[in-house]
């Protein structure tokens, strides 16, 4: 399983997860996020930054769905 499938799977464990609150929920989708830009290093190659960035997209979409306007604000401070 690659790195962005084990993310992807977490996205989806917390978006089904019908327990925690949409802030809690959002709090851990932004931790998920943060380990994954944390990976990043100064010798990390440019398809790695593209990789954390697309899985970084991936989570505000996720965010998105549970609160629009937080996740359309994350979408927009996102480098285009």
């Amino acid at each position: 399983m690659t790195n962005i499938d084990k993310i992807q799977a977490r996205i989806e464990e917390v978006l089904n997860n019908d327990i925690s609150s949409s802030k809690e929920r959002i709090d851990l989708l932004l931790e998920i996020d943060a380990d994954n830009v944390a990976e990043l290093g100064k010798n990390s190659t440019s398809e790695e930054r593209k990789k954390v960035k697309r899985n970084s997209l991936n989570i505000y979409r996720a965010i998105k769905k549970i609160d629009k306007v937080e996740g359309e604000l994350l979408l927009k401070c996102v480098d285009k």
